[in-house]
């Protein structure tokens, strides 16, 4: 994701919110917000491994979930 209307877009289209994905790698919204931050605002270029397994994660549950309500 290019950006933050990007990010909301892709959200849109899951049907989830902020809340749900930091709910689903088990940490608290302030520090979703923070990794969302670090990955589109600065490109992951400070992100640290785990930052990174975390975006993975993130990105194939935002896609799993694409899917399910693109069948709905």
């Amino acid at each position: 994701m290019s950006d933050k209307w990007d990010w909301q877009v892709e959200l849109g289209k899951a049907h989830l919110i902020d809340r749900d994905i930091a709910e689903f790698l088990g940490i608290n919204k302030t520090a979703f917000s923070q990794l969302r931050k670090k990955m589109i605002e600065g490109r992951g270029l400070a992100a640290t491994e785990l930052d990174r397994s975390r975006w993975d994660k993130t990105l194939d549950y935002i896609e799993i979930h694409k899917k399910k309500h693109s069948k709905i």
